[in-house]
């Protein structure tokens, strides 16, 4: 059995180490939240949205729990992206776009169909997060 020798070792952990330094810069400082109800993701991706963007503090809390309030009247049901898409009876009262410009004045844009790999990648570019929603 060949002995691996200790430079051997630092190189591999270098470069490993490098490589996870590089991966880690490429990620948007946005921190994971766990969601608490069986449909509300969407309220989950609005809270993480409006933290990484310093929309909420103590005196403008932005919970899941405030976040359902506004938008479903603490309903745990799904929600839609824009107003046009909530349809008449649904418990949904405020879709995703009113809440982050409720709590953040953060803007966003809606596309149809795929997004492509060079859409993605001009919003990360700009430092902007994503949400990719279907129907």
């Amino acid at each position: 059995m060949k002995k691996i020798q200790p430079l051997t070792i630092l190189i591999r952990i270098l470069i490993v180490g490098s490589f996870l330094n590089v991966y880690a810069q490429n990620v948007l400082p946005i921190a994971p939240i766990q969601q608490t109800k069986s449909l509300d993701c969407w309220a989950i991706c609005c809270e993480m949205i409006l933290l990484y963007y310093q929309a909420c503090d103590q005196y403008t809390p932005c919970s899941e729990q405030d976040i359902l309030n506004y938008g479903t009247n603490g309903a745990d049901v799904g929600n839609y992206f824009s107003n046009s898409e909530i349809p008449e009876g649904s418990l949904a009262v405020h879709s995703m776009r009113d809440i982050l410009t409720y709590w953040g004045t953060i803007s966003s844009s809606e596309t149809d169909g795929d997004l492509t790999f060079a859409q993605i990648q001009t919003q990360y570019n700009a430092q902007k997060p994503v949400i990719a929603h279907w129907t």
